[in-house]
């Protein structure tokens, strides 16, 4: 699913306390299985200048044919933690250079760790806080 939201003068930019904010036409992969994870994220960018794309685990290692992706977000459940860890190493064997963020209730330290040894590049924890989620996106997508 593809969740696009048009460019318009009216649209604000997510800026973080340096200023930063996201540049025009950056698409963000969302691969997640919980529909009210993907609801709040897509509300939250709603008002921004970012393209946003929707996808179970399952359609993920397709989602790369057609699309240039600036920033996966890589939601990780509990019980498929390990399922998740694996496909995160699959996506950065087929594209090293797009950062993947992961999406995780799962917050002890060692589950952490296994989300950067399996390459993920940063960490959202659920629930999300949105001051930190803007940072942190800022980090990889601002201009």
């Amino acid at each position: 699913m593809i969740v696009s939201h048009p460019i318009s003068s009216n649209k604000m930019e997510i800026l973080d306390h340096s200023g930063q904010s996201f540049r025009q036409g950056n698409t963000i992969l969302i691969i997640e299985n919980d529909s009210l994870s993907v609801l709040l994220i897509t509300e939250y960018l709603s008002n921004t200048l970012v393209r946003l794309i929707h996808v179970t685990n399952l359609e993920a290692l397709t989602s790369f044919i057609n699309e240039h992706i600036d920033l996966i977000i890589k939601g990780i459940g509990i019980r498929e933690f390990r399922e998740g860890l694996s496909l995160v190493k699959k996506i950065k064997q087929q594209n090293p250079g797009i950062p993947i963020l992961a999406h995780s209730a799962c917050v002890y330290e060692e589950d952490i760790e296994a989300c950067y040894r399996a390459g993920c590049n940063g960490f959202i924890p659920k629930p999300i806080d949105f001051e930190y989620f803007t940072k942190i996106l800022n980090n990889y997508l601002g201009a």
